[in-house]
Order: C-alpha cells, then structure tokens, then sequence
C-alpha cells in the first residue's frame, strides 16, 4: 500500500465517522451571512500564517494558495 492509499483509507474512514457531525457543520455554516472577499483574504491568510501550512499536506496548499489567487 502507498502513501495515496493509505491517506485515502484514513480520509474515507474520518469522513465516515464524522459525516453526522460535518453535515452539522454545513448546516451551521450555511446560516451564516457571506464573508466580504477581503475577509475571507484576509482569513485565509491568517489561517496560512498562525498555521504554517503544517496543517496542509503539498495536495491541498495548492488549493489554498489558487483560492487566495482569485479572491485577490
């Protein structure tokens, strides 16, 4: 078994554990009014710096980084 799989193993199998709770999250986040484009910059960011990027595996900080790329 490769990395690919075994972090798709334990994606699936988080997700499977967690679907009640994350489709509350969903829930809950819908609810919530939009964020202006420069709050959600400047969230990002802010999660980028307090983080480190140690919380984002090279997979996902591709899609953070494109995502900040067209808000601004």
């Amino acid at each position: 078994m490769n990395d690919y799989e075994i972090f798709d193993l334990v994606r699936q199998n988080y997700t499977e554990v967690n679907k009640d709770y994350i489709k509350e999250q969903v829930k809950v986040a819908l609810k919530q009014p939009a964020m202006t484009k420069q709050e959600v910059v400047d969230g990002l960011v802010d999660w980028i710096v307090e983080a480190g990027c140690t919380g984002m595996n090279e997979h996902y900080r591709k899609y953070v980084f494109s995502a900040i790329a067209y808000l601004t």
